[in-house]
């Protein structure tokens, strides 16, 4: 299931849960019931009374604070992700090696790599999660130049891989015998934005692709 949305209703009636008490309320009531319990005959000095006073309005001060920041992080939040939506349908291209699959049978975004040399062999990892190799593709040799890769999602085994995340390492021979692991990139046109995570992510096809690894849009 695709979600390009997430809504937060709040709770209301019988659900509603208990909302708790800021940390100002609860110096303010240990405040009075110190008042309230005192010593008649050895009262609370002013200056200790003061010091009080002014405890309480830092506390105030600090939670009027942690509020407004909340607020504009809120704010900052919902503009990025408006603004992430205009990439909706716009070719992009990433500078990763992990996918994060949620539907892997919906197709996977190919991935780029570049070789300066002519390599004399050459071969796809694919690893889970926990780092377990779960496939190897044999690339065979490669010549100098760009290259491409289109997993299908599929394990050693021949059966799709679960949702969770992937990194797909692109290992080459050089030419000292030395194996070494290339860059990757990944392109596609962007189908939606996603907000299942709980954080915005770029939908290709069945794989999520976080916006800070773009490389370029357009």
């Amino acid at each position: 299931m695709r979600v390009n949305d997430v809504a937060n209703p709040g709770l209301s009636g019988p659900y509603q849960q208990p909302v708790e008490k800021s940390s100002k309320e609860e110096f303010l009531q240990l405040l009075v019931a110190q008042l309230e319990n005192q010593n008649p005959l050895e009262p609370q000095s002013g200056a200790d009374f003061i010091a009080q006073l002014a405890q309480f309005a830092s506390v105030e001060q600090s939670e009027e604070t942690n509020t407004l920041l909340a607020d504009m992080r809120a704010e900052q939040v919902s503009a990025s992700s408006a603004a992430l939506a205009g990439f909706v349908g716009k070719n992009a291209s990433f500078y990763t090696d992990t996918l994060h699959l949620d539907e892997p049978g919906e197709g996977i975004p190919a991935m780029s790599f570049e070789t300066s040399s002519a390599a004399p062999e050459a071969k796809a990892v694919i690893l889970d999660s926990e780092g377990n190799t779960i496939r190897s593709i044999d690339l065979g040799a490669l010549p100098p130049g760009e290259h491409s890769l289109q997993w299908d999602g599929k394990d050693r085994l021949g059966q799709t891989v679960k949702e969770g995340d992937y990194r797909v390492e692109i290992r080459v021979e050089d030419a000292d015998g030395n194996e070494v692991t290339v860059p990757t990139s990944v392109g596609g046109v962007i189908d939606s934005i996603d907000f299942s995570q709980g954080y915005p992510m770029m939908r290709i096809g069945g794989a999520l692709l976080a916006p800070a690894d773009v490389l370029s849009i357009g």
